[in-house]
């Protein structure tokens, strides 16, 4: 999987990710956490409840070919955990506890990749709260 281009396409996405927190950090609390293999951004309600996951990561990335997704959590609250599972039938995987949604590889490489996936948070994020 590495080559050339590499780490422009990780600084890419490091960028998307950096810009979708800037987008969304007065609307909701949002906490970046990094690990190894993980950029994640947590997305919580003004109650500080946990509603909306994203992130990179890169075990999914190199089985799936898809770097970016979004999605909840089992262990949140049941009604976050339903209405994600209700707006995203048949879209999502479970992967370690959580009920993940790719962001299409298409929107990802594209030259507006920030703002198209700050759209679909936002529709994300509306629902869920």
């Amino acid at each position: 999987m590495f080559s050339e281009e590499m780490p422009k396409i990780l600084s890419r996405l490091f960028d998307t990710v950096e810009a979708i927190e800037r987008a969304f950090h007065t609307a909701y609390i949002v906490e970046k956490q990094s690990s190894q293999g993980e950029l994640a951004l947590y997305f919580k309600n003004q109650q500080g409840q946990n509603i909306l996951y994203f992130c990179l990561r890169y075990d999914l990335w190199t089985h799936s070919q898809t770097p970016l997704w979004f999605g909840v959590c089992g262990q949140w609250p049941e009604e976050v955990v339903n209405k994600f599972s209700t707006l995203n039938k048949g879209g999502c995987i479970e992967f370690c506890n959580y009920r993940l949604c790719p962001v299409d590889p298409k929107i990802t490489s594209g030259e507006n990749a920030s703002a198209a996936i700050i759209k679909i948070l936002e529709a994300q994020l509306q629902a869920l709260v």
